[in-house]
């Protein structure tokens, strides 16, 4: 697991079911409980937010009225200036007027999914694997959602913390947060990359992205998501640093891990 200290930013259908409010503030989302409007979920220590919010507008079906674009996100909470960190939905903004009608829930499955009350449809999934099997094999397993200190949103067995289904570190958008993951899950396959956003106001995906050496080397490369043209290399692992980032070496760069075992690098 590559561990940097510091931030990159690259420039179903669900039956209805009786659910409550999370409480407002908490860093725990439970089965039965849901979010919307403007509760948030606060990570213990403060510093990390979970909620719904505006970014950019979309035009409406009919093309006579511009709508606001709505994301479910984590962000710093203490910094004046609104700085998302991870987005659900980036591909898929909620874009209806009652927005607060819409919801962040856990889904019958054991999926932590934004319900659009305009589409009356899931529109965002955390998509587990394993959730249905694991709901087929066990009914009394009960799933909670927790945001936890580092901005990792966390999806896991509430009698036993130890087991996660699935943690939003695993699928970064364009911040790179300490304790997160660049590079690739050698059992599964998954690749954890940074894409960056479209333009300085709407989120979606864009053009750019910060991956590691597809050929096996220990570099990592920023390069255009649609092609090999590479603009920028860290050069390889040379242990401690990167040998294209001769700062990494010096007493005053904060501390970086690189991990290349069976499981993943």
């Amino acid at each position: 697991m590559l561990r940097f200290f510091i931030v990159f930013v690259l420039a179903i259908s669900v039956p209805p079911a009786a659910c409550s409010s999370a409480a407002n503030g908490s860093s725990i989302l439970t089965e039965g409980q849901e979010l919307s409007g403007g509760n948030r979920l606060i990570s213990e220590n403060g510093k990390f937010a979970l909620g719904f919010f505006t970014s950019g507008s979309s035009k409406s079906s009919s093309g006579n009225t511009t709508l606001p674009n709505w994301y479910v996100g984590i962000w710093f909470n203490k910094i004046p200036k609104f700085t998302p960190v991870s987005i659900a939905n980036r591909e898929r903004p909620i874009t209806d007027p009652k927005f607060r009608l819409s919801k962040l829930r856990i889904s019958r499955d054991g999926n932590l999914v934004i319900l659009s009350h305009a589409a009356k449809s899931v529109i965002w999934s955390s998509q587990i694997i394993a959730a249905k099997g694991r709901r087929t094999t066990n009914k009394n397993t009960t799933i909670m959602v927790a945001l936890s200190d580092n901005g990792n949103l966390v999806i896991r067995d509430a009698s036993n913390p130890s087991i996660v289904w699935w943690q939003s570190f695993d699928h970064p958008t364009n911040v790179f947060l300490p304790g997160g993951r660049i590079g690739r899950n050698k059992v599964t396959g998954q690749k954890y990359s940074l894409v960056s956003k479209k333009n300085l106001i709407d989120p979606a995906p864009g053009l750019y992205c910060m991956e590691l050496d597809p050929t096996g080397d220990p570099q990592y490369f920023v390069k255009h998501c649609n092609s090999s043209m590479a603009y920028f290399s860290t050069g390889k692992w040379m242990g401690w640093y990167f040998n294209l980032v001769p700062e990494m070496s010096g007493s005053n760069f904060l501390h970086t891990n690189f991990i290349d075992n069976d499981d993943e690098e």
